[in-house]
């Protein structure tokens, strides 16, 4: 029998064997989100570091405590508190600035992204933080429906191939999954409409996100 991937190519065994996940699901979405955490597991378990993809797989899976000791870097930035989006105006505002910013910041950069909201960091050094423990946050803090809207709102052009996903962990906490993936760079650069002045969002800018080392 010949070894196929998930388009059905003839493709050579990897060197040093198998790590065999077995999918079950009864539509092609479900057979392909299987696949992607058979990705994430085998990521986890080897010596291949972790990387975006893999990280928000096994959080949406459930795994919440897989990223735990992670370093933020250019493809992962987690949030401790959620992003206020249904705050009174003013405070609202500047929550809707700062998703829209960080997502374009991912946007802007060389590799795939995922910003994870729900988990607490402490600090490595002077310039990294690691991921120390899950934060979780309410139900009602974590839709991923208003996440969404203010994202297409305020990031220009729109974001291919976002995902925003909440995990549900109680009845009433949960973590929100922001996956980025990389961009083409003929959309480059990214704008965020609003900027910050003098502490208050103003609606008639549109400034450009770019990540930086540190910046986290």
């Amino acid at each position: 029998y010949a070894d196929l991937d998930l388009f059905g190519n003839a493709v050579e065994p990897p060197e040093g064997g198998y790590l065999s996940v077995y999918v079950r699901g009864e539509t092609i979405a479900e057979l392909i989100a299987g696949a992607r955490l058979g990705r994430a597991l085998v990521v986890a378990a080897g010596d291949r570091p972790m990387d975006a993809v893999a990280a928000a797989n096994l959080v949406r899976a459930g795994m919440v405590e897989a990223v735990i000791g992670l370093r933020e870097s250019e493809w992962l930035e987690v949030k401790g508190r959620p992003y206020r989006l249904s705050a009174p105006e003013g405070q609202a505002a500047r929550h809707k600035f700062e998703l829209a910013q960080d997502v374009a910041r991912f946007a802007n950069g060389d590799v795939d992204g995922v910003l994870l909201v729900g988990y607490r960091t402490d600090a490595a050094d002077a310039d990294v933080e690691v991921v120390a423990d899950l934060s979780p946050v309410r139900l009602s803090d974590s839709s991923p429906e208003q996440h969404r809207k203010v994202i297409d709102a305020r990031v220009y052009p729109a974001v291919e191939g976002l995902r925003v996903d909440q995990v549900a962990l109680s009845d009433d906490s949960a973590v929100l999954v922001i996956e980025i993936p990389r961009q083409p760079e003929f959309l480059k650069p990214f704008l965020v409409h609003g900027a910050v002045i003098d502490g208050r969002v103003d609606g008639s800018f549109a400034i450009v996100s770019r990540y930086r080392a540190g910046s986290l």
